[in-house]
């Protein structure tokens, strides 16, 4: 992978400069999506991925798509999600961090949530 840039992108929500501390060259960008986010993710558009509050049908749909394309979603302190928990109707118990493993195991140090 390419070292970060200025123009490269994590997305998150609108509001990510209130609920996260970003040590990132780049940029975050919202678009109003989850799912969308975890795509543009696996098209190569962005280096990551981040949210918090998700429950599990705001990332079902793209965790195929995300992980055909080699990279994948898990809680911020790296640990898997967790899928029959999430099943149940409740929150992850931790915001989720996507992106290739490359810029994850980079990335999570760098990312500090706020809450």
């Amino acid at each position: 992978p390419a070292p970060y840039t200025r123009d490269s992108i994590i997305f998150g929500a609108a509001d990510a400069h209130r609920l996260w501390r970003i040590d990132f060259p780049g940029k975050v960008r919202g678009f109003g999506s989850c799912a969308a986010h975890l795509c543009y993710v696996a098209a190569g558009m962005g280096v990551a991925a981040i949210n918090t509050s998700t429950s599990l049908w705001d990332v079902a749909a793209a965790l195929p798509i995300l992980e055909r394309a080699g990279a994948r979603a898990e809680l911020l302190d790296g640990s898997p999600l967790p899928l029959a928990a999430a099943r149940e109707g409740g929150k992850f118990p931790q915001p989720i961090v996507a992106g290739t493993p490359y810029y994850l195991d980079d990335l999570r140090p760098r990312l500090h949530f706020l809450g």
